[in-house]
């Protein structure tokens, strides 16, 4: 036991905790002090307003410039961007409203209840391996955020120092504002390079917030599958209440994937029309730059479209899998050599488990694998709609 507990030293909701307080949306008690946490609530309320504001100033010059193109010299790009910063206001604003970050508390009594009591060695590892996947998925998720934002500002002071700005052009990206402002004031860069390090704290808190729920569903089916392979084939002094036990973990887990899923549904249908716009325009700014550093920029922020795209599909596409490998495991189990009560009982649990999981796209179709390729697709058929309209 205690060699397992040693080996427990991962976490699946780590990184996000960090990115949701950096933002202000973490919701579990943050500290016994209570003015401390008082001062983290106030601060919480003001960095998203500061944010909120942000957002609607750039949809509203991103709208004026989209109708009026001829204003701007790269129209793709503000448009893919503002369109960028609506999907994660979206997303922020959905969180908060549907109480998402409370569903944390469920992860963290999870992770307490592996390093504290966790004598499976099988479980450990498997836990050990959906954490791994998790720091993986959001690594790639940080590293691609920080490398298009950081390369989007270096290009645009590169641009700004050698006076390569065309005319009319702003520094790094237009805002509206209800009053004459120099776009490219000194304040003005200062801010708007403060306001883009805001923008990657809540690009990345909005997704490994919801990478860590589905990692979290993930691993509890991992787990399940585990003990009910296992169920008969160790020494149980009652057989009956350790099925109990596990079908009540089984009804957790599809309560929990039911309750996200009325959640963020919204959000998951939102990505998947953005996303198919935002890539059609990270295309067209590749097939449009002028030059080397331009057509770098693009290709990074299309590479981080992507990843975003995929790891979302792949993570909701493992939830419906392995919900449905439960059955697989049910059946596995020595089953078939119990009592007529225990296999009709184990039966029932094996049709239910037949019945996939999946979170959706709105109230249309599963998120998976082949939404993601579908996204692609419309991506490509946007990309040459919009290129026949501005070229």
């Amino acid at each position: 036991m205690e060699e397992s507990k040693s080996k427990v030293n991962k976490s699946i909701y780590k990184v996000s905790k960090f990115f949701m307080i950096s933002v202000g949306l973490w919701k579990l008690p943050l500290a016994e002090n209570s003015a401390l946490q008082k001062f983290y609530d106030v601060y919480s309320t003001l960095v998203q307003g500061i944010y909120i504001t942000y957002n609607v100033s750039l949809i509203i010059k991103g709208a004026q410039i989209s109708f009026n193109h001829t204003d701007s010299q790269n129209v793709f790009g503000v448009a893919s961007l503002a369109a960028l910063i609506a999907e994660i206001n979206f997303k922020i604003i959905v969180l908060i409203r549907n109480k998402v970050p409370h569903l944390f508390k469920h992860i963290i009594n999870q992770e307490d209840k592996i390093r504290n009591s966790a004598t499976d060695q099988d479980i450990v590892d498997s836990y050990k391996g959906q954490c791994r996947f998790y720091e993986l998925t959001t690594r790639c998720q940080i590293i691609t955020t920080v490398t298009s934002v950081y390369f989007y500002i270096v290009f645009n002071v590169y641009k700004k120092i050698t006076d390569k700005l065309a005319p009319g052009e702003n520094f790094m990206y237009e805002l509206w504002f209800p009053f004459d402002v120099d776009g490219n004031g000194t304040v003005m860069m200062v801010c708007k390079l403060v306001l883009s390090q805001v923008g990657l704290l809540f690009n990345c808190g909005s997704q490994v917030i919801m990478q860590s729920l589905m990692v979290f569903i993930s691993s509890n089916l991992h787990i399940l599958q585990i003990r009910l392979r296992k169920m008969f084939s160790v020494a149980e002094t009652n057989v009956t209440q350790h099925l109990s036990k596990l079908i009540e973990d089984h009804q957790f887990i599809i309560g929990f994937v039911e309750d996200l899923n009325n959640s963020i549904n919204s959000i998951i249908l939102l990505e998947f029309l953005l996303d198919s716009v935002n890539l059609a325009a990270a295309l067209l700014q590749i097939i449009t730059a002028q030059s080397i550093i331009e057509i770098t920029f693009s290709l990074v922020y299309f590479v981080l479209l992507l990843s975003q795209l995929f790891i979302l599909a792949w993570s909701a596409n493992e939830i419906y899998t392995q919900s449905f490998n439960v059955s697989n495991a049910i059946y596995e189990s020595n089953w078939m050599d119990q009592s007529e009560p225990i296999k009709k009982t184990m039966l029932i649990m094996l049709m239910r488990a037949q019945k996939p999981l999946a979170l959706t796209i709105g109230p249309f179709r599963p998120m998976n694998m082949e939404a993601g390729l579908m996204t692609v697709k419309g991506a490509y058929t946007y990309a040459g709609v919009m290129r026949q309209k501005y070229t």
